[in-house]
């Protein structure tokens, strides 16, 4: 639709707006009087079942994966902690996983059979090592002065 000289006319008593307003106004309600409720609905069913179905497509693909790599850290951490718990002798594991009644035979029979040469010897390095680090220490605070 372009702009006639009815347009043109109707704008002529009106200083605001101009022909193109009417042109507009009149492809407006051309269109409008097409629409009826079906068609209307019929158009929002189609896209509210498109924008629907992508986000519950989105919904499921990021919170089930999203929940299951949560869960599987979270368990792989929770393993972690149990076992440096048990390596660093807190108390609760030791209770729990050496010196229980169900099923510790075997661990504490492990336990055992690990501790003795190996790891004294590694456990000698490491106090080896803080050994030297404390002469270095004192070294340094009687050469300063300060004790």
């Amino acid at each position: 639709m372009t702009i006639e000289t009815k347009h043109i006319e109707q704008a002529a008593d009106c200083e605001i707006l101009g022909p193109a307003y009417f042109a507009s106004r009149d492809i407006v309600d051309e269109f409008m009087g097409t629409m009826n409720a079906d068609s209307i609905d019929a158009l929002a069913k189609k896209y509210t079942d498109k924008v629907y179905d992508q986000v519950l497509e989105t919904f499921e693909t990021f919170l089930f994966s999203d929940t299951s790599a949560n869960l599987q850290g979270k368990m792989y951490r929770m393993v972690d902690e149990c076992v440096s718990a048990l390596l660093e002798g807190k108390q609760w594991a030791i209770d729990k996983y050496v010196l229980g009644a169900y099923n510790c035979e075997e661990i504490r029979t492990a336990v055992a059979k690990h501790i003795p040469q190996e790891i004294m010897e590694h456990r000698l390095i490491d106090l080896t090592k803080e050994n030297e680090q404390l002469k270095e220490s004192l070294k340094w605070a009687r050469e300063s002065g300060r004790y």
